[in-house]
């Protein structure tokens, strides 16, 4: 997991802004570890926590915490031709364990 965070965040900096690190934005080919299922990134509002997502103040702005969510080949796929927030509904409809890194894709 950490090695993901890693990635997805080393692929924000090279960017360097042209990827936003805001929930919505997807991160193709985040992590190529062929033990699992998942490759690809989405970053999202986190639901982990209860209330409200947690922020940091800092000099200048307000910095909001994202969650990243693997995606499968096909689940990023799905979300690139038919959108994020259709993905996260057919998530949500089939139960899909997001934590389950090697999920059928």
């Amino acid at each position: 997991m950490a090695a993901a965070v890693v990635a997805a965040a080393d692929k924000l900096t090279k960017a360097k802004g042209l990827l936003p690190a805001q929930p919505g934005v997807m991160l193709p080919e985040v992590l190529a570890e062929d033990s699992l299922s998942v490759h690809h990134g989405l970053l999202i509002a986190p639901y982990l926590w209860g209330g409200q997502v947690p922020q940091l103040p800092e000099e200048g702005r307000l910095t909001l915490v994202c969650q990243l969510l693997m995606l499968t080949d096909s689940e990023y796929a799905y979300a690139v031709e038919e959108g994020v927030a259709k993905l996260q509904e057919a998530v949500a409809e089939q139960g899909v364990d997001i934590l389950d890194w090697k999920r059928a894709g």
